[in-house]
């Protein structure tokens, strides 16, 4: 009778406080009732905004004034859609010096991050990119902004490339999924001459875009649908276009599923694209595969798995590593070199000669080999380091970064016979900030990065050469040299 008695009484107590906790509850719903339906009806047209609005199901060109021209990328990455690091300029024959400095943030005061500004030089301008995505328009002369563009909700972003004085880039918006478009503007004034917009959830990664015969080609990787909120399933899929920018039309598009293992919707995918030979190359470094596509079909022609850390040069179905030579076509090795080095530059090929650095901890030599035999026709020494994602030629020049003890130099050979024409200011270490050098007495501020036992001087993004001058991106703006 007694243990009957006391579960009843547990049981009265567990109603009353049951009781309770539900007027509490009921009291802070009618006190913030407010809040509540606004916070509902917030998430109700969320939902809506992800789920019921019409999406573009393919890439869709809303603005087009290049219909009546023929068009080729002139200045791109690495000179060319080879990618064989050569440029049709000048050299500075000449010790350069400091020109101006266009002054983006106060980097030493105002705060400890470490931007970087992505940058391009054409006939007489420079186009910069900085850390908040505004595009700037940058007379090469004398680095006073022309014209800058910002767009409300949108960033500016590389990859980019300029043709018939229009210039290519990538604007992003991102709200609960991504969106992309391709853009166009006129280098004289700014005003807008193209625009692609992007199917939702499709992202142009480094690889970027190519134009060549007035088509537009470029890679993309199609993410799945989500809802910004806590660990969504991703479900990747490879897609590749052309568009016919004479009439606005698809030529080609090919879909294909991306076997990617735990893959991150924010990473890039693809980071380098080449066309060389009526084909079209992107390399998806996630899954380490060089994907090799028909320009006229895009029918995919194969698959080669390998490690690619740059943008190496192809040239006829030929891709050039840091010390051996590799048939696209066939997948056998044409020649290679067993060079006892630690740091490669990425090759660079002008006209039947392939030149490239490499560099150990006591010794650094450029060298000049012959493209078909691989016979040496010249080797020159220099610093113990090399760095490796600096490595240019112009038309008689080579234009490189060595590292020794007492600091690093940017340092200009002649092509003809690696003669050093001039070396230019070592890079000084600030007594506050050990890991970033400074260069050009104002200084310059770039960032470098420890390989084995020795920093190795790495720049985040490249200098870029035009006008007959250097171009220096540093974390507080970007640096003429000339």
């Amino acid at each position: 009778m007694e243990l009957y008695t006391l579960i009843g009484t547990l049981l009265i107590y567990k109603g009353l406080f049951l009781s309770m906790d539900l007027t509490m509850f009921t009291q802070v719903i009618r006190r913030n009732k407010g809040l509540i339906l606004f916070l509902l009806i917030l998430f109700i047209l969320l939902v809506l905004y992800s789920v019921l609005r019409v999406p573009l199901r393919v890439p869709v060109v809303r603005v087009n004034e290049l219909k009546n021209k023929i068009i080729n990328g002139e200045s791109v990455d690495r000179g060319n859609y080879e990618r064989n690091g050569y440029y049709n300029l000048n050299p500075i024959s000449l010790e350069p010096k400091l020109e101006w400095s266009f002054k983006i943030s106060n980097f030493l005061t105002s705060n400890f991050q470490f931007p970087s500004y992505s940058h391009i030089a054409y006939k007489n301008y420079v186009f910069l990119i900085d850390s908040h995505g505004i595009l700037h328009a940058l007379n090469a002369d004398s680095g006073k902004e022309i014209w800058k563009i910002e767009e409300e909700g949108f960033v500016c972003s590389e990859p980019w490339l300029i043709t018939d004085d229009v210039l290519f880039y990538i604007v992003k918006e991102s709200f609960l999924s991504p969106n992309e478009a391709i853009l166009g503007v006129d280098i004289n004034d700014g005003r807008e001459v193209f625009r692609c917009d992007l199917p939702n959830n499709e992202v142009i990664d480094k690889s970027g875009f190519i134009i060549k015969d007035n088509i537009l080609y470029f890679a993309v990787m199609k993410l799945g649908r989500h809802f910004g909120i806590g660990t969504w399933p991703y479900i990747p899929e490879e897609r590749f276009y052309a568009i016919d920018l004479s009439n606005n039309k698809i030529i080609w598009r090919v879909k294909e599923k991306c076997n990617i293992e735990n893959y991150n919707p924010n990473s890039s995918v693809f980071i380098f694209s080449w066309y060389s030979g009526n084909t079209l190359f992107y390399y998806n470094h996630i899954s380490k595969t060089l994907i090799s596509i028909d320009v006229n079909t895009g029918k995919i022609k194969r698959r080669t798995e390998l490690t690619l850390v740059d943008a190496v040069p192809i040239v006829d179905g030929k891709l050039f590593l840091k010390d051996s030579v590799y048939d696209l076509e066939t997948g056998e090795t044409i020649w290679s070199m067993n060079l006892n080095y630690k740091y490669f530059t990425t090759p660079a090929i002008k006209g039947g000669t392939v030149y490239f650095a490499a560099s150990n901890d006591k010794e650094g030599n450029v060298f000049a080999l012959d493209i078909d035999s691989h016979e040496e026709k010249w080797k020159a020494k220099v610093g113990k380091i090399v760095s490796p994602n600096f490595f240019l030629i112009t038309n008689s020049a080579i234009y490189l970064y060595e590292y020794e003890t007492e600091g690093t130099q940017l340092i200009c050979l002649d092509t003809a016979n690696g003669k050093i024409l001039w070396k230019y200011d070592p890079l000084r270490a600030i007594p506050d900030f050990d890991k970033i050098r400074t260069m050009v007495g104002e200084p310059i501020y770039s960032g470098w990065k420890e390989s084995f036992t020795n920093p190795v001087p790495e720049f985040d993004e490249i200098p870029s050469i035009g006008n007959e001058a250097i171009y220096i991106s540093g974390v507080d703006g970007l640096y003429k040299i000339h």
